[in-house]
């Protein structure tokens, strides 16, 4: 991996070859649907030492990110696919495992190493069982260790890397609890503690997801005093011109409001006015008696209000044949809209007849 630093030519390291094989194969299992890579797959990888290899301590750190990485996928699979309370209870389960080391009696809580063996010191190996039994008890809540306050550890004392950090004094054989164990028992609460730091985050996450987002503030703190003092003089000045862009606003549609008002009174004005009716003209109400006389014996039933023409279709003058200008403005058409006087009239225009040539 281009990312992973490597020690010196003359150092040892973990194998290149081994550890680019690894994390090649893990990606693969990784980025499938379903969480095919476990936990303890990483934690039982050991790799080869050799010169020039990769630093010891990026790849155990890369390793450590992978861990968390690999837990959050099964977190999410299993809430998602079997429910919440599923991922609980299998953490619980988990956890009750360590329990029985805790209820083991003093200085036997492990065996101990063979002769000349590598072995971690006994003191320190029970004292941390015991704290980190009650720790695990108080926070999932598993019921099976008396917790008094004075006893109880403080919350967040125990995390998955600071468990994977730990270290025990060196001693030998006998003196010591084997070695092998006692790394196993430390895997186990390494899962357990990342398993509860998963829920932590999911929890995390969800309550980012539904939070409202919020508002960054205007005003950025700078280090710089005359940069404080333009903000906080040039920002407020910029209110104030929006105010009165708002009130000028304000004012402008008040004003025209008004002058809209006044409009409307003097349309409203207008089409109120009454105005007079004109009389009809005598030349609309006049026949001959010859043009009578003739109709009546081409139709023998006529109507009796064929004697008249309505006033409102008769214009105050008879404009006289081609005039213009003022004379044709004197026409009042007030009166045209009037329906009832058009269902009602029947026009007939006089026949010119022979005498009348």
């Amino acid at each position: 991996m281009a990312d992973l630093a490597r020690v010196e030519k003359n150092k040892w390291g973990y194998s290149v070859s081994q550890v680019d094989e690894f994390f090649a194969s893990t990606k693969h299992l990784y980025e499938e649907v379903e969480p095919n890579v476990t936990q303890l797959d990483i934690q039982n990888t050991s790799f080869d030492l050799e010169k020039n290899g990769y630093d010891t301590k990026a790849v155990d750190a890369a390793l450590r990110r992978l861990e968390d990485a690999v837990v959050d996928k099964l977190a999410v699979w299993t809430t998602t696919h079997e429910g919440e309370q599923a991922w609980v209870a299998q953490t619980e389960q988990l956890a009750l495992t360590l329990v029985p080391r805790a209820k083991r009696d003093e200085r036997k809580t492990f065996e101990r190493a063979r002769r000349f063996m590598p072995a971690y010191d006994i003191k320190q190996v029970d004292a941390f069982v015991d704290d980190i039994v009650r720790y695990v008890n108080a926070q999932l809540g598993l019921g099976v260790l008396s917790v008094s306050e004075d006893d109880a550890p403080q919350a967040g004392e125990y995390t998955s890397h600071g468990v994977e950090a730990l270290t025990f004094t060196q001693r030998k054989g006998h003196h010591g609890y084997d070695e092998a164990q006692v790394d196993a028992f430390l895997n186990r609460v390494v899962e357990v503690l990342t398993r509860m730091e998963a829920s932590e985050r999911m929890a995390k996450n969800a309550a980012e997801a539904s939070a409202e987002p919020q508002v960054a503030p205007l005003l950025i703190p700078v280090d710089d005093p005359f940069e404080q003092a333009y903000q906080q003089a040039s920002i407020p000045s910029i209110f104030e011109s929006l105010d009165e862009s708002a009130s000028a606003r304000t004012t402008r549609s008040a004003e025209h409001s008004s002058e809209f008002s006044t409009v409307s009174q003097d349309e409203e004005h207008i089409f109120s006015t009454n105005f007079p009716v004109v009389e009809p003209a005598a030349a609309f109400q006049v026949e001959t008696e010859s043009s009578t006389s003739r109709e009546q014996s081409t139709s023998p039933e006529v109507d009796t209000a064929t004697d008249s023409v309505p006033q409102s279709f008769a214009p105050e003058h008879k404009p006289e044949r081609g005039s213009v200008g003022s004379e044709r403005t004197s026409v009042n058409y007030s009166g045209l809209m009037d329906t009832g006087s058009i269902r009602s009239v029947q026009f007939h225009l006089p026949k010119l007849g022979d005498d009348d040539e």
